[in-house]
Order: structure tokens, then sequence, then C-alpha cells
């Protein structure tokens, strides 16, 4: 009686511990989502990993390149790579890689302008591109094409809104000779269409360009934005040995800064990395240019 008790209940205790293949399967699936989910979640909100499979999967997306001096290199995306950030999904305008690698972290690059009419941020989440040759001086070009809102949330695929519309399209020429780069943007569209201003991005990694100098040397530490001084500005990046100088009329407003944050939210982890220099440009005239050119240390 006692053997067959034990032997009743050992095998009741292994049927319990027992799962069937279908069992065994639901519970790798189960694990696999709440390993996933998270960035599920996360490429829902702000998307990275998608775009990236997406541009895998399809015909490479063009991309025009010009060798700089200084170990320098200026690429035009005609898509939004590359891919980082809380801007991902819109158009970037001259990334800039030393020695191979980008510089831009989630910045706009050189030379993006925002459009904005009735108080409303534009922006571009399409774009062509060509590229040209005068003499040792090779132009990208870039027309942007603005469909994209800026909103007040927080959440970035609710934050830039893509509109069923093109408000309007800027063609900007992005000169480039040895270490410069002279951004030449056409604006007569976007007159016609009632913009009434324009701020040009030039932004690159906050990481590595870490505080800003005036043309007599002196330090301006960056924050969240700031207005410039006047005369020339330079981006410095003690780590490369560079400095990025910014030379424009100073008709023009100019604002620094720089945002290097790291956080938690909700639907996973953001990061900042972009210090900028941003010309405001008001009144809309038909033709705007200004000069980028970039220093050894």
């Amino acid at each position: 009686m006692t053997t067959k008790s034990n032997t009743y209940f050992t095998t009741r205790r292994r049927s319990r511990l027992h799962m069937t293949p279908a069992e065994i399967k639901f519970l790798v699936f189960l694990f696999m989502v709440l390993i996933f989910l998270p960035l599920l979640v996360q490429e829902i909100a702000q998307p990275h990993y998608m775009l990236k499979l997406k541009d895998a999967l399809k015909s490479p997306s063009p991309a025009l390149r010009a060798s700089m001096a200084l170990d320098l290199h200026a690429t035009l995306y005609a898509d939004t790579k590359p891919f980082v950030g809380r801007i991902a999904t819109l158009q970037k305008g001259v990334v800039i890689s030393y020695k191979g690698k980008p510089i831009i972290g989630e910045g706009y690059g050189l030379g993006v302008p925002i459009v904005h009419k009735d108080g409303t941020p534009w922006l571009a989440s399409r774009a062509k591109i060509g590229r040209f040759t005068r003499g040792d001086t090779v132009i990208l070009a870039k027309v942007y094409y603005y469909d994209t809102i800026e909103t007040d949330k927080e959440i970035p695929r609710l934050r830039y809104r893509r509109q069923g519309r093109v408000l309007t399209r800027i063609r900007v020429n992005y000169f480039i000779y040895q270490n410069r780069v002279d951004v030449v943007a056409d604006l007569r569209d976007a007159r016609r269409k009632g913009a009434e201003e324009v701020f040009f991005m030039n932004e690159l990694s906050g990481h590595l360009f870490r505080y800003a100098i005036t043309q007599n040397r002196r330090k301006l530490d960056l924050l969240n934005w700031q207005l410039a001084p006047s005369g020339l500005v330079g981006l410095v990046s003690p780590k490369l040995g560079l400095t990025m100088w910014v030379q424009c009329n100073d008709t023009w407003d100019r604002f620094l800064g720089r945002e290097v944050l790291s956080s938690w939210k909700w639907y996973g982890h953001i990061e900042s990395d972009w210090t900028g220099c941003v010309i405001h440009v008001e009144k809309m005239p038909a033709r705007f240019q200004y000069t980028l050119f970039f220093q050894k240390q």
C-alpha cells in the first residue's frame, strides 16, 4: 500500500511539472514578447531600427558626397539619415564626417531651413538632391519639401505630424571647397506662400562640440538657447581639435545652444546630443546665404 501510494504521488508531481510542446512554445512566445515589448513601444513612439530596416530592405537611397580638407567629408542624403534621435524622420542638411565617422550626433547637420507660418514651424520629411562641380568646388544641392508641422507634444510621433500637403519648397545649394561650406538658399517660394521667417539650423554632436568661442577667442558656455554676440562665432570640439566657424551678416540674430541629456520616458530611453548655431532670418528675403568653415585648433 505504501509503495503504491508513493508511486502515485510521485507520478502526480511529475505530471504537474511536465509541459506539452504547445505549452513550451507559448512560454517562449510570452518570454520574447516581454523582452521586445519595450523596444516595440519605443519604436512606435520614436522610430530608429524600423527606419534602418526599411532602408535595408529597399533599394539604397541616393547619397552624394564631397571630400573636404582636415579629414572631413560632406554627405547629402535624399532620405532622413542618419535616423537618430527625435528628428529621425526629418530631413538633415549636410552631414559632416571626420575620419569616416559622422559628427552631427542627433542634430540637423548644416544648413537646414525651418519655415514658420502663422506661428507654426514647418519641417521637411522629403527631399531631392543633386551634385554639380564648378572648378575645384563641389555643389551639393537639396530641395526640401515642407510637409510636417511641429506641435508641443512630447512624444516624437505626435510632436512631428505629417500633413496632407506641402506648404512650400526651398532649394539650398551647398558649395563645398576645402574646409568651407557656403550655404545659399532660394526663399522665393516660401515668401510667396506667406512664410514669415526662417531658421537655418547648423547642428553638430553635443558630446563632441562642447562650447563656443568668439572671434577674439572668448569662451562661451552653451545653454539651451542664447543670443550669440556679433562677429564670428565658433563651435569647439576639444576631443577632435576642430572648430566650426559661422560667418553671416550681423543683421540677423544668431542663437547658440547645446543639449546633452539622458533620461527614461515611459516609452524608452531618450538621449539628446546636439550643439548648434541657429540663424534667424526675418522679412523673408528672396535669397539668403552664409558661410561655415572648419579650422584645426
